[in-house]
């Protein structure tokens, strides 16, 4: 296609695109109405300059500060971290360094062996956290998750592998070093990413350093490692459904708070996130990317709003999207060298994502495709299968015998032909089906609150918007893009058939942002004047609104104010959170023996530990008879109910012959005294 058709064809596009997204821009700079005008004012100004300084910033650097691009946005947080969190993030050093070390030795052993000092890094840290998943599930059916042990589980590696420290250490140091050394990321294109980049640090930092406001956190996967260490074992919580699926993420929230507290806990989530990109890094350059190319489509996908947020706050997406995508990266090596251990490197991968969550399944189709193929191909085709089998059962299917010894189900708590998410979708029939699929990339990013759990209307924001027209201006994918292209596509379509949220889907959307990134960087290397200034607002017009979208659904004043150390824990809860303040006051008020039912009040990581605290969530107005059930269930002293239901309240009391004494109100919650 001739240069001056495709400037042609861009300009045309990025006008209709500016059109078409004009008002979700709109709406992303008007939200910050609502937490009051200063902060729209900030927003008013602080966007243009951002802006400005960004393209600044791109001339700037290109004489010797690009070389410490790298190392600023990494000490940065870093420092962060240890001045305001200085033991959980010794904790997360000692966990990352014990799993390289025993890592890199099950990487030498297996001949998963590399020059390259990012591919070792993640490789050998892929490697010792599947050890460590492991020996944490046996441990835990042992019964033995004490404080000491967790001490020992760390420094044993450190200590039988130790001088695989000093390579830990050369490893990084090879990293910034060569970073110093790439010179095409002097390229502008790099340099307009470089702020927003570091913005997107900081919001990791500041949401990661704060106690977590994030539902799913708060009742399930923090408070799940809270139960672990009250039980000192890998043991299902009554009443809580979720504890009989894969729990390799919440053994490791049990290690880190064992030895850190709860911020070392909420650690773990964005160091995964930080591998995950070195991992979308790996994949670039195996893909043939020079390093502007990668650098760019790595930021692409840290911009993603529902990526950022998913691998940020505490949950198992973080965990679920490194694992699937250094399979990926090992698939691409077995595709390059021929060499059958690489197959079973993607396989160890795979499982530990299953480990961590069943929607691995998404992208260990796609996968296994690859793998099994890789295993047929073998002289000795038996024995290549029966490799993957035994490795896939001692990391993946150990969690599937623990739900069927404990429920008689393997996959309990599903059942075969039932939807995960209730109403969804609803239209199974397959005309709708397809229809439902070819019109997700529109509904995505045109109408996608539906399939976000946050307030944005944009989840992906606006990268795939602009910039899918690039595929087309630069040559056809070569054979490990290709490959990167089956993955992604075919895990987009098994997401698109079955659930709703896209951030199951983030794995996926990773590749295909790192590798439109990569396209996008060699279409402005090879455009003319107009186009590179184009192109240029166009990331601009992308990234500003990913990093409002980031700030909206990570970041609020309250927790500014905690992080810079001007208020504290309780003081930052009860301004950001409005279930806290009755669970302060229960707290208070509340003997050590005596039990409370919390109805709608699901911050059950800041209430008394279970079994004194009990919360049921069917949110929305309840009946006396949807009180009175729970109550029944056992004796309860308190009651936290929000306002609005006093007389079902009142009444589900009376029914079990008790009386409730109003103690306490908030606007948002009354407690009762069960008399």
């Amino acid at each position: 296609m001739p240069s001056r058709f495709k400037t042609v064809l861009w300009l045309i596009w990025a006008a209709i695109a500016v059109w078409l997204t004009a008002g979700i821009v709109r709406w992303h700079v008007e939200y910050f109405r609502s937490p009051g005008p200063q902060f729209y004012r900030a927003a008013v100004i602080g966007l243009p300059l951002l802006a400005l300084g960004s393209l600044a910033w791109a001339r700037l650097r290109t004489g010797f500060l690009w070389r410490y691009e790298l190392a600023a946005i990494v000490a940065i947080p870093t420092a962060v971290a240890l001045l305001r969190e200085p033991r959980a993030t010794l904790v997360i050093a000692a966990l990352f360094a014990a799993c390289y070390c025993a890592g890199r030795t099950l990487c030498e052993r297996c001949g998963w062996s590399t020059d390259a000092p990012a591919a070792d890094l993640v490789f050998s840290t892929a490697s010792g956290f599947a050890l460590l998943n492991t020996a944490l599930f046996v441990s835990g059916l042992a019964r033995i998750w004490y404080p000491w042990f967790f001490a020992l589980l760390l420094l044993a590696p450190l200590i039988v592998f130790r001088r695989n420290l000093g390579r830990l250490i050369d490893t990084l140091l090879a990293i910034f070093r060569r970073w110093g050394q790439l010179d095409d990321l002097r390229r502008p294109v790099a340099g307009i990413l470089i702020p927003f980049a570091a913005i997107l640090a900081l919001c990791t930092t500041v949401l990661m350093l704060a106690p977590t406001l994030s539902w799913d956190a708060m009742k399930q996967h923090l408070p799940l490692s809270q139960y672990y260490l009250q039980v000192h074992a890998l043991q299902p919580k009554p009443d809580l459904a979720y504890s009989f699926f894969p729990q390799a993420t919440e053994s490791l929230f049990a290690l880190t708070w064992a030895l850190g507290g709860q911020s070392a806990a909420q650690f773990i989530t964005p160091l995964f996130f930080a591998l995950s990109l070195l991992a979308a890094w790996i994949l670039a350059r195996d893909c043939g990317a020079d390093a502007a190319e990668a650098l760019t489509g790595v930021v692409l996908v840290a911009s993603l709003p529902v990526l950022h947020w998913a691998e940020s706050v505490p949950k198992n997406d973080a965990g679920v999207t490194f694992f699937l995508l250094c399979s990926l990266v090992a698939a691409l090596r077995w595709r390059i060298a021929s060499e059958f251990k690489w197959v079973q490197a993607g396989v160890l991968f795979l499982a530990c994502a299953f480990a961590n969550k069943d929607l691995a399944l998404l992208g260990a189709i796609p996968l296994s495709v690859v793998f099994l193929y890789a295993a047929w191909r073998q002289p000795r085709r038996l024995r290549a299968f029966a490799s993957l089998a035994a490795i896939f059962a001692l990391v993946a299917l150990i969690w599937t015998v623990r739900r069927y010894v404990l429920t008689g189900s393997p996959i309990f708590p599903f059942v075969p032909g039932q939807n995960i998410i209730s109403g969804w979708p609803p239209d199974p029939s397959f005309r709708a089906t397809v229809l439902r699929i070819l019109r997700l990339p529109w509904d995505l990013h045109f109408h996608g609150h539906d399939f976000s759990e946050t307030v944005l209307i944009a989840p992906l924001g606006l990268a795939f918007v602009f910039f899918w027209p690039v595929w087309l201006f630069n040559r056809r994918p070569n054979r490990a893009e290709c490959l990167c292209l089956w993955f992604a596509i075919a895990a987009f379509l098994m997401w698109g058939w079955r659930s709703p949220y896209v951030r199951y889907a983030v794995a996926p959307l990773a590749v295909i942002a790192v590798l439109t990134g990569v396209r996008l960087a060699r279409f402005w290397r090879t455009s003319p004047r107009i186009t590179r200034a184009s192109l240029a607002a166009a990331c601009l017009w992308v990234l500003i609104p990913a990093i409002c979208a980031t700030m909206i659904v990570e970041i609020n004043a309250p927790q500014l104010r905690y992080v810079a150390g001007r208020i504290g824990r309780d003081d930052y809860l009860n301004q950001a959170l409005i279930t806290h303040r009755s669970l302060v006051w229960l707290r208070d008020h509340a003997a050590p023996a005596e039990t409370i039912l919390g109805l709608e009040n699901c911050s059950d990581v800041y209430a008394p530990p279970f079994p004194r605290y009990q919360s049921y969530c069917a949110f929305g107005p309840r009946t006396a008879a949807e009180v009175e059930a729970p109550l029944r269930a056992a004796s309860f002293d308190w009651l936290v109910a929000p306002p609005g239901d006093q007389e079902a309240d009142m009444a589900a009391a009376r029914a079990i012959g008790r009386v409730a004494l109003e103690m306490y109100r908030d606007p948002d919650f009354v407690i009762y005294r069960l008399e």
